[in-house]
């Protein structure tokens, strides 16, 4: 055979078989070309579906194996370094600059915490004092039109931090970008982890 073509039909082939492998969290291997990494996200094509984007939350991985042999290993809480007071910062911080109060308005919020409660001001919806230390559970981020994502919490809420009540409420924001709305979903993870594990 004609070296000729031999050697381009061999580089066609390594290149098909160097391929990225990501191991998830529920025992799944997907086969894909990483295309791009955020804070919280990771970017692949999946190779047996082609022209497709897709987006998976780090906290899922647990490790990635690229196609010339590196691996990248994740841990659970992919925040877990942050401190109480650190990870309130960057909550607030994508909160009042990425969240709105709903998908009809788009309403700005703000967010800060006071007395140990995420105090969320400014919109229709989510207006109130929720407390992280007690938190029901967290139901996984919803894409929406767009770039935008609804990050939402089951958690113990009212409509002051003065209140001498606290109920179950849920708190729900949509945000821009993907990668902050699953910045913020591991960051308000991680707080509750770590607000439980000082009792």
């Amino acid at each position: 055979m004609n070296l000729r073509f031999l050697l381009p039909m061999l580089a066609i082939s390594t290149i098909c078989l160097a391929q990225d492998k990501i191991l998830t969290r529920y025992n799944a291997t997907i086969s894909a070309e990483i295309t791009g990494e955020g804070t919280a996200t990771v970017n692949y094509r999946k190779t047996d579906v082609p022209g497709n984007s897709y987006v998976i939350d780090k906290g899922d991985i647990k490790e990635i194996q690229f196609g010339d042999g590196r691996k990248s290993e994740f841990p659970t809480d992919i925040f877990e370094k942050l401190t109480i007071a650190e990870t309130e910062a960057r909550i607030t911080k994508i909160i009042s600059e990425k969240a709105v109060d709903n998908a009809k308005d788009l309403t700005a919020i703000k967010a800060a915490f006071v007395q140990g409660k995420l105090v969320v001001s400014g919109g229709t919806v989510n207006e109130g004092a929720y407390d992280f230390k007690d938190v029901k559970s967290f139901p996984p981020v919803g894409k929406k039109e767009g770039d935008r994502a609804n990050v939402s919490v089951w958690l113990m809420g009212a409509d002051k931090v003065t209140s001498s009540k606290f109920e179950k409420r849920r708190l729900i924001l949509l945000v821009q970008g993907q990668d902050a709305a699953f910045e913020l979903y591991n960051l308000m993870k991680h707080l509750n982890n770590a607000l439980k594990a000082q009792k």
